[in-house]
């Protein structure tokens, strides 16, 4: 599922074709309902800025996509993740992958025009030295190593999605009346693995 502005109010569309991005933004989005299926996923948030393609203010284009956080070969995350890097995921490195490194990794993004959405339709490598400097700091939010600074840094309606999760009940039953930490949450096992530094002449990741 992609997450999409509608154009019109001080919203522009992200323009339509081939650019060079970055991964700015990945956001760990909890356990959601999916309307389609009625069943309950975990999500995750990807959101790319587009360096040299700027709006009207001068800042840059930014455009986001979803996922279910699945790396099975049949999810839609394993494959965007495999074109991305441009090599297949063996069935250990899928599982012990980081998502969380994926901030700050250039890519090249083609972007369709949908009515008046503007949307991912695919991805592709792209090296470091290629890709324009990075303009917004890398931004990481895990609910499982959860921040009050970071939650306040998304965006009202992200904190509303968040807050409806059950990983956001459990971690606020460990809270007492004033909001100190009475007890550490539980870590669970994770199921990322340290990425490896990008070569010059290699996959991005």
């Amino acid at each position: 599922m992609a997450i999409k502005g509608k154009v019109g109010g001080s919203f522009e569309m992200t323009p339509a074709g081939v650019h060079k991005a970055r991964c700015v933004r990945v956001v760990d989005m909890g356990t959601q309902h999916n309307v389609k299926f009625d069943a309950l996923k975990r999500k995750v948030m990807f959101m790319f800025e587009l360096p040299k393609t700027q709006m009207a203010d001068g800042k840059p284009f930014a455009i986001c996509r979803s996922f279910t956080l699945s790396m099975h070969k049949k999810s839609n995350l394993r494959p965007f993740l495999e074109s991305w890097r441009g090599s297949v995921f063996k069935d250990d490195e899928a599982g012990n992958f980081d998502i969380s490194k994926l901030a700050g990794i250039p890519c090249m993004l083609n972007i369709i025009h949908d009515g008046d959405y503007a949307k991912i339709k695919g991805i592709m490598p792209c090296k470091k030295s290629e890709c324009p400097k990075q303009i917004n700091d890398s931004f990481i939010f895990d609910l499982d190593d959860y921040s009050d600074e970071r939650f306040g840094q998304l965006s009202e309606k992200m904190q509303e999605n968040i807050k409806i999760t059950p990983e956001w009940a459990k971690l606020n039953s460990k809270k007492n009346r004033k909001g100190e930490e009475i007890e550490e949450i539980e870590e669970e096992d994770s199921f990322v693995s340290e990425l490896e530094e990008e070569e010059e002449e290699g996959a991005p990741f």
